[in-house]
């Protein structure tokens, strides 16, 4: 490995960028020795993208976890030695991983961005699951101006900043319908959905939901939102398997 000095922290979006981008191009170069070709722009914004764009370039298993300002690579090189590097250019121990995580992983130099590891069978568990899919509802006839969906983000951040598994969104507000919902859903097969629902799409929760329970593996279905602590009593009743979130937090 290279020793030259670990370049400064980024902090800014510009800097997280430039950032990221410079520590993918040396990772990657380390493991083959072949400089990667240019990734999309907004590649750096996207975990599951820039992990699957790797997944091309890198000998073995890729993972891409945290967040945006702590994104962490995980890759194995031909000998299946696992590597961890800090796309942000921090060193690796400065990284907020969970206990779980720091107990796990045992880096063999934690004062650089980029580390050989050794990542217990347990930690890999818990790093490659659970899949979480979250998905915000929308009527335009109901809400014309669309809303950030601050719930959803919110919660993919905490479940990345976790570390657990990988996280999706998908908003209705953005395009996608009930049939680009069931087709994530049919492609990725996640094992969590998140549904958020507030007044007046009950019609399209419930539409949704009854096509999730048929399906022959049925992934864990958590519902939130104003609309469902409301409706609480009634979607109980219809889907008796649905996980209702009556408030923030844990409850």
């Amino acid at each position: 490995m290279s020793d030259a000095p670990m370049p400064a922290v980024a902090t800014s979006a510009d800097d997280l960028r430039r950032a990221c981008y410079r520590h993918l191009a040396a990772a990657v170069h380390e493991i083959t020795g072949v400089r990667p070709s240019p990734a999309d722009d907004h590649l750096w914004l996207d975990p599951n993208g820039l992990q699957q764009y790797l997944r091309h370039r890198l000998p073995g298993e890729v993972l891409v976890r945290g967040t945006l300002e702590h994104r962490l690579l995980l890759a194995q090189d031909h000998r299946r030695q696992w590597w961890v590097g800090h796309l942000a250019g921090a060193a690796v121990s400065r990284a907020p991983l969970p206990g779980w995580a720091r107990r796990g992983i045992r880096l063999g130099d934690p004062d650089r961005w980029w580390s050989p590891a050794r990542i217990s069978t347990p930690t890999l568990g818990r790093l490659r699951a659970p899949r979480l899919l979250l998905v915000a509802l929308y009527h335009p006839e109901i809400f014309p101006l669309p809303r950030f969906p601050l719930g959803i983000s919110d919660l993919a951040r905490a479940a990345r900043a976790s570390l657990h598994g990988q996280v999706r969104l998908l908003d209705m507000q953005l395009g996608v319908d009930l049939e680009g919902i069931l087709d994530e859903v049919e492609q990725w097969r996640p094992d969590i959905i998140g549904i958020s629902a507030t007044f007046g799409q009950h019609d399209v929760m419930a539409e949704l939901l009854d096509h999730l329970t048929t399906l022959e593996s049925v992934p864990l279905l958590i519902a939130g939102g104003s609309l469902v602590a409301r409706n609480q009593e009634l979607l109980e009743r219809s889907f008796p398997d649905l996980l209702v979130c009556r408030g923030a937090g844990e409850e």
